[in-house]
């Protein structure tokens, strides 16, 4: 089993930081609008981070798996 990443911690202690301070502007004003994309950033780079981590620790894709299954058995008879 692989741990936990230490990054997922971080951008999430970014992003409360963040969202707190959004939750104090006035929506609609200029300066929500600036706090809003630095939250959406916050949010595309975790989900960008999750797909890659998860890509980067997956065992090779289920073709060559199967592929190696089929040589095995093969093999065997």
């Amino acid at each position: 089993m692989f741990s936990h990443p230490k990054w997922t911690s971080e951008l999430e202690e970014k992003l409360v930081k963040e969202q707190r301070i959004l939750s104090r502007r006035t929506q609609g004003g200029s300066s929500w609008c600036k706090q809003w994309m630095k939250v959406a950033k916050i949010h595309e780079r975790i989900t960008c981070a999750r797909t890659d981590y998860l890509q980067k620790t997956r065992p090779t894709s289920s073709r060559t798996t199967s592929e190696k299954d089929v040589d095995r058995v093969l093999d065997t008879l």
